[in-house]
């Protein structure tokens, strides 16, 4: 039982001939004919299209979810660094109100934080 497992097996991933390395293929089909030829073709092509179907709905799968992680933090990243800049310039316009009190002329505090938010 062993040995007739392990040669299925080795049918199944393409080395269908015996120890002596003639075909099986063609052993069974002079055996059973016509019909087993048909089985033969019906059932390989469906394996061989039914497991690349599968590996590739996996593979495209994985692509799809890597995408949508990373652009979820892209816009993460987006959002930070905007607000990381925004903080940085308020910070810059008060040193600056700091140093020249009394400045005029350019943009008035309220006119600054209106523009930002």
């Amino acid at each position: 039982v062993l040995v007739s497992m392990f040669t299925v097996f080795r049918c199944m991933i393409g080395d269908c001939s015996t120890k002596g390395g003639l075909s099986l293929v063609a052993w069974l089909g002079v055996g059973y004919g016509a019909r087993f030829y048909l089985l033969y073709v019906l059932g390989m092509t469906c394996v061989i299209f039914a497991l690349f179907n599968v590996f590739t709905a996996l593979i495209v799968e994985a692509t799809m979810v890597g995408l949508r992680y990373n652009d979820i933090r892209r816009k993460q990243q987006n959002m930070y660094e905007a607000k990381y800049v925004k903080e940085k310039l308020r910070g810059i316009v008060a040193r600056i109100s700091v140093l020249r009190p009394g400045s005029t002329g350019g943009m008035k505090k309220d006119e600054f934080n209106h523009v930002m938010m």
